[in-house]
């Protein structure tokens, strides 16, 4: 499955004025629509935290969505989430999530490469 094409359908569902849980490729975050505009949230850059303006190139270069996915010269499908953020609020295993997006230094939750995720 194209990550690229599913990522966007599902962004395109964002509300104004809404916020929602989205993961796609190899990140996830949260995503609003203000002003028409959408924008992520990033938590764990040592300097570039808060909310940024989608691009041409976000998907691709910050989430890691690809066109299609392989192992081995098997392909497989991914899938991309978005879910509407005032429902998850009362979800303990979503709290939990949260732990991934602490920005202190010593408390934070790594992604696979232990790097920003």
């Amino acid at each position: 499955m194209n990550d690229l094409i599913s990522a966007k359908a599902l962004l395109d569902t964002v509300q104004e004025g809404r916020q929602a849980y989205f993961t796609s490729g190899r990140h996830a975050t949260v995503v609003r629509k203000q002003d028409g505009r959408l924008q992520y949230l990033e938590l764990q850059s040592a300097d570039k935290n808060g909310w940024h303006d989608f691009t041409d190139e976000t998907l691709k270069h910050h989430f890691g969505c690809q066109k299609s996915h392989t192992v081995s010269g098997m392909k497989y499908e991914a899938s991309s989430l978005l879910i509407d953020a005032e429902r998850l609020m009362s979800n303990p295993e979503f709290l939990s999530f949260c732990g991934y997006i602490n920005t202190a230094q010593g408390k934070q939750k790594k992604g696979g490469a232990g790097s920003v995720k």
